[in-house]
Order: C-alpha cells, then sequence, then structure tokens
C-alpha cells in the first residue's frame, strides 16, 4: 500500500496538465505543486532513517540532514510564494540566505509579504530553537565524554 502511495505522489501532475494543455484551478494547481515536496519529505524521512539504523553517532549526521533539508525546502517555498511580490527578493540565494538567517533566529533584512512567507518566518526559528539545543547537547556530551576518558 505505501509503494501504492509513493508512485502515486511520484507522478508530475503539472507537467502531464501542460502536456494535454489542461489548466487546473488555482486551488488544484497549489494542491498538485505540493506533491513535489511531500515526495522530498518522504525521501528525506527515508535517508535519515538509513543515516540513524541503530547507531547513536550517526544521529548527528540525520540532525545535520534534516536542519539543511528544512531549511532548503523552506527557501523553496519561500522563494516560489515571494519571487513576483517581495521587492527585495532578488534570487534564489536571497531566498536561502533568508531561511538560514531566520532558522539561526538571526532573522534578515527580506521580509515575508505573503501569509506563506510568513507562515515559514514563525516556523523557521521555531525549527532552530528546537534543533540547535540539540546540537549543543551533541557537542557537550562528546566533550565530556573525552574528558572523562582522559
Amino acid at each position: 500500500m505505501l509503494n501504492i502511495l509513493l508512485l502515486l505522489i511520484s507522478i508530475p501532475y503539472l507537467n502531464i496538465c501542460e502536456w494535454i494543455d489542461f489548466s487546473p484551478h488555482r486551488a488544484l494547481a497549489v494542491i498538485l505543486s505540493a506533491l513535489p515536496l511531500l515526495r522530498a519529505f518522504v525521501a528525506m524521512g527515508v535517508v535519515v532513517q538509513w543515516r540513524v539504523d541503530g547507531k547513536v553517532k550517526r544521529i548527528f549526521g540525520a540532525y545535520i540532514f534534516t536542519v539543511v533539508g528544512f531549511t532548503y525546502l523552506a527557501a523553496l517555498i519561500f522563494y516560489d510564494y515571494e519571487v513576483g511580490v517581495n521587492a527585495r527578493l532578488q534570487g534564489f540565494g536571497n531566498a536561502l540566505w533568508w531561511a538560514w538567517m531566520n532558522v539561526s533566529t538571526v532573522g534578515a533584512a527580506i521580509f515575508p509579504v505573503t501569509a506563506i512567507g510568513k507562515i515559514l518566518a514563525v516556523i523557521l526559528p521555531s525549527l532552530g530553537m528546537m534543533f540547535f539545543p540539540i546540537f549543543t547537547i551533541y557537542v557537550t556530551d562528546l566533550y565530556t565524554l573525552r574528558k572523562k576518558e582522559e
């Protein structure tokens, strides 16, 4: 059943609509354009599962992969929704910079103007506040273990 679901989300529906000269309603187009993001989250879950597989030291790699993956996907979404309406957004590099500055809770000089951008501007710092303490604990734990060995 899971394989059928993965097959269904991997079909490029928007490309097929374009090939047959069909223009779906905006709401349907948004849903269909979200499917590649869903596919990316599934792929990210698979990679994280491969990285973890019972080895504690690999959790750190999975953590880094998750933070980078979520930040990159947020930059893609931000760029997609803000590129035509936000005068400060000059390209995808700016969107990536905006996402990294927000996940690190520093903030950037680019302010979202769309609802999706504003939602991401709340989610990214929340993600950063949840994930960066994990990083600190991991590094501190490694340092403590090495000091005990010495």
